[in-house]
């Protein structure tokens, strides 16, 4: 049986992700993996020593909080919460739809079933997986 690899991960449609953008209360509704680099033949299962690359910038005009989330991986899973569904608990109110978002850098989707991509994921006897992500939050 002959197989063709599949089309790395896209940028979502709608979304200049090289620009600012605002996550409303209904849009956009975001569940994508990003890529932070066109060649998956050149990602280390060992990513330590690679330059940590921006995969996230936010900011909260209101509450003045920023978050930074940056690694070594090669790609990043951002997605903007409409199945949040927290109850309240302890004096905090509860949380639905929207009122969350999350950034997860890891290797590319799927990527053990690609031949192209394996290499990413499968460690070899004797290697060493490794990665670095760094999540930096102030506020103003």
């Amino acid at each position: 049986m002959t197989t063709s690899p599949a089309p790395p991960p896209v940028p979502f449609p709608g979304v200049e992700t090289t620009k600012p953008f605002v996550l409303g209360p209904v849009e956009p509704a975001v569940d994508r993996c990003f890529t932070t680099t066109s060649d998956p033949s050149s990602v280390p299962i060992d990513t330590r020593t690679q330059p940590l690359a921006l995969n996230l910038a936010a900011f909260h005009p209101k509450s003045g909080i920023h978050l930074e989330v940056l690694s070594t991986e090669p790609s990043y899973q951002f997605y903007t919460g409409e199945l949040t569904n927290v109850p309240a608990a302890e004096g905090l109110p509860a949380r639905g739809a929207r009122s969350a978002f999350c950034c997860e850098p890891g290797r590319w989707i799927n990527a053990v079933n690609v031949p192209e991509w394996k290499d990413m994921v499968i460690v070899k006897k004797g290697e060493t997986y490794g990665s670095r992500i760094v999540y930096k939050a102030w506020s103003e």
